[in-house]
């Protein structure tokens, strides 16, 4: 017996010594035309092919066959740590990126010569493990840096936007200051020429008593006795009364004027307060806009820092559950390791009792029923395999048709937003450039003109066409704002979907490989078990590392979907207020206007009664005439020159009411570009909202189908858990049916052990018989030699 088991103990030696020594030889890099997924499938065989499979009975192979347990687990990749690995040194040069399904790189495939199970070499394992190296940490951008650099550029904007705001209220100080001058020239021109009036109307009452003075000095040397004094007498008097009232009515007619001109610089002056407070109104508002961005940068900032925080606290979170995760697979592969162990040694025994023990057909029966058990496992476990791979790789297929045309139908959309902003940018540089030509006709006009109501249009229209100006950058602003508000909130709506998918995908993988661990218990360390473990435990790895990815792409689109609604919010409420100061300026335009044709009627009527009055005057002057020809010749000429200057002032009052009527014509036309640029606002916002149902809709028949995918994949599940369940099953009948079967076997070995004494005592019983009868046999031959030789004696 001792013999027998000292070589047994040799042959299980050199078989373990025959399977630890790996081969060069057997790795070798595949073609970049082989298929992906068989790549993998070779690469995690050979890494898991080098673990101990044989059977161990003495304790020099177990103390061997854990030293090689320790070597071998120091180089699996799942308990390095993903974030710090060093590279190998026989790792590909082949980079893999953070998504297995996208790359086409090409993988080292491991191949053994012989059919058995091989082993490779360490470095096929410092290969795989550099592989895994670069799929956790290569090609993951860090979700600081472009969180840093989102927050840059919208400080860049604020700061730009600040900038604008500033070259606006120097702008505004520049035409302040400008308006102030003209007002200052305006007022001195029009006290020089009341001056200058003033001047020549005293000088004509100068001249017109010195004609009168001459003219009596040459009439009283003239005048002789025999004409009655009572005549001279009468047109003395006549000439002064004449003179009286034409020196009233010229008095009179100057203190209209200068009444009439001081009522225009009161309402001048009082325009000019208004204007001013207007721009102290504007130059607040701004200064309140800067503060406001200001404030808007500070909790920019604060933001930046709370993001760094989080970005902090995530990482060590993850940190956290990495180690968490390694320790629970540490533990319970020991556990399993340790269990796979025993079970292993209790074969062994079983084994060893049942051939030291049992007949020989006892053990052959056994043989051929635990080799045909663990064959067709084998091949249950491979058709699973091979289906579950066909699965995942249609899958996979799907996903990526699913994702190609969810970035086509994005990039249409895209393109198509572009080309309408394009467009709107097109037209409102078109209408920017009508107004300036506009706004340069009208200044041009009324820098010639010298009178108040033009001044104050010229203000009020340079207000407007700043308010039109900030009116269209808001309004690009929110369109911008609302595109980047739909990417993002589709780039969401995919991630979370994503999420769902692999969060689902884990927990399924999760299960998998607790039933896999499970199998393992009742396998007789056949090294399809260990690829499959493997495999599962790299695809858990990648599952991992893109949750992680997930999870902070997911936390930055928020934080950036709650900045631009932020941002959103303020725009919106910036453009109700300048839309409200549009109103206001259109009223208070409306105001001035119908305040500007009531002073225009009652100058008309004023005009028309002191050209009833001249005309009067005129007819009395003509009456004069034909007595006084002579005498008030000169008269005649001063009065024809004051009727001159009159109707000069009203071609003057003609010239002001038809450039009144040219710049209402231009209010009413900037009012009609108003109306159309808000129709072509609606009309813009409602294609893009047509658009986003659009989206929307695409959007909810994936979500659909996706969900049946999920449901298919939910059922699928359960009938792989009915299935395991069977098995597990019929695995207790099995174990059952072994023990009945081993204590048959050990009744048939103690039957066969009685039987064997019964022979050996027959046999025994049967030798002393055939002893006895050869030895009476012999006894018989010598009595009968004896016999014959008597008689011879006695002849």
């Amino acid at each position: 017996m001792k013999q027998n088991l000292s070589a047994i103990t040799l042959k299980t030696k050199i078989k373990a010594s025959a399977t630890k020594q790996p081969k060069d030889s057997d790795i070798r890099t595949a073609d970049p035309s082989s298929d992906y997924y068989d790549q993998l499938f070779l690469a995690e065989l050979a890494k898991h092919d080098g673990e101990p499979g044989s059977e161990v009975h003495d304790d020099d192979s177990q103390n061997q066959n854990r030293l090689i347990a320790d070597t071998s687990s120091q180089y699996r990749p799942e308990f390095d740590d993903v974030s710090a690995r060093p590279q190998s040194g026989n790792s590909s040069k082949s980079e893999r990126g953070c998504l297995p399904s996208l790359n086409t790189a090409s993988v080292p495939v491991v191949k053994s010569k012989k059919k058995t199970s091989s082993t490779p070499s360490v470095s096929g394992n410092a290969h795989i493990r550099g592989n895994n190296n670069n799929q956790g940490a290569g090609p993951f951008p860090d979700d600081d840096e472009i969180r840093n650099s989102s927050t840059k550029v919208r400080i860049a904007k604020l700061e730009d936007e600040l900038a604008q705001v500033r070259t606006k209220l120097a702008m505004s100080e520049s035409q302040k200051h400008q308006l102030e001058q003209k007002c200052l020239q305006t007022q001195s021109q029009c006290t020089a020429m009341l001056q200058e009036k003033d001047d020549q109307v005293r000088k004509q009452l100068l001249e017109m008593e010195v004609v009168y003075h001459t003219k009596q000095s040459n009439q009283k040397p003239q005048s002789n006795g025999s004409e009655p004094k009572s005549s001279s007498a009468d047109e003395i008097t006549k000439l002064i009364e004449t003179i009286d009232s034409l020196s009233f009515q010229i008095d009179q007619i100057n203190v209209e004027k200068d009444h009439e001109k001081k009522q225009l610089s009161q309402s001048h002056q009082l325009d000019i307060k208004r204007l001013h407070e207007k721009y102290q109104l504007d130059m607040e508002a701004l200064r309140l806009s800067e503060h406001s961005a200001k404030e808007q940068v500070e909790t920019i900032q604060l933001q930046m820092f709370n993001l760094q925080n989080q970005a902090q606290i995530a990482t060590t979170q993850a940190k956290n559950a990495k180690a968490a995760l390694e320790d629970l697979t540490k533990n319970k592969l020991a556990s399993l390791e340790e269990k796979n162990h025993r079970l292993e040694r209790q074969l062994a025994d079983a084994r060893s009792n049942l051939q030291l023990k049992g007949g020989a057909a006892a053990s052959s029966t056994l043989a051929q029923s635990s080799t045909f058990t663990s064959a067709q496992e084998l091949e249950a476990l491979e058709k699973h395999m091979s289906n579950k791979i066909d699965y995942l790789k249609a899958q996979l297929a799907s996903e990526m048709k699913c994702k190609e045309e969810l970035g086509s139908h994005l990039a249409q959309i895209t393109n198509t937003m572009e080309q309408m902003k394009k467009e709107r940018k097109q037209a409102l540089a078109e209408q920017e450039e009508t107004f300036k030509r506009q706004i340069q006709r009208m200044e041009s006009t009324f820098a010639q003109e010298k009178d108040v109501m033009a001044s104050q249009q010229a203000a009020l229209q340079g207000k407007l066409v700043t308010l039109q100006a900030n009116v269209t950058d808001l309004v690009q602003e929110l369109t911008l704002w609302k595109s980047k508000e739909a990417n993002a909130k589709l780039s969401m709506e995919k991630m979370v979907e994503e999420n769902v998918r692999l969060t689902r995908q884990i927990v399924d993988l999760e299960n998998q490989v607790e039933a896999l661990m499970e199998e393992r218990k009742h396998d007789n360390g056949n090294t399809s078990m260990s690829v499959k473990s493997a495999n599962d435990e790299t695809q858990r790895m990648q599952m991992e590392a893109l949750l992680r990815r997930l999870d902070n792409e997911r936390q930055y689109l928020k934080n950036q979907l709650e900045n631009e609604q932020e941002m959103k919010e303020k725009s919106q409420k910036q453009v109700s207020n300048l839309q409200n100061e549009v109103d206001e300026l259109k009223q208070m335009l409306e105001q001035v206007a119908k305040e500007s044709e009531m002073k225009l009627s009652a100058l008309a009527a004023e005009k028309l009664s002191a050209d009833q009055q001249f005309q009067e005057s005129i007819e009395c002057l003509e009456e004069s005439k034909l007595l006084l020809s002579r005498q008030f010749k000169e008269v005649q000429v001063k009065f024809s020159q004051a009727r001159e200057q009159s109707l000069f002032d009203r071609d003057e009052l003609e010239k002001m009411r038809i450039e009144t009527n040219e710049m209402r014509s231009q209010l009413l036309a900037s009012k009609e570009n108003i109306a159309k640029e808000k129709e072509y606002g609606r009309n813009t916002s409602e294609r893009s909202s047509k658009a986003l149902m659009l989206v929307k809709n695409s959007l909810k028949a994936v979500e659909e189908e996706k969900n049946i995918r999920i449901q298919r994949l939910e059922d699928e599940n359960g009938i792989y858990m009915k299935k395991l369940a069977n098995t597990q099953a019929e695995m207790l009948v099995l174990e059952e049916k072994w023990i009945a079967d081993k204590a048959r076997v050990k009744k048939q070995h103690a039957l066969t052990q009685l039987a064997l004494i019964w022979k050996a005592k027959l046999s025994a019983w049967c030798m002393k018989q055939q002893f006895r009868s050869f030895h009476r046999l012999e006894l018989s031959n010598r009595v009968y030699q004896r016999e014959r030789t008597m008689p011879r004696l006695k002849i």
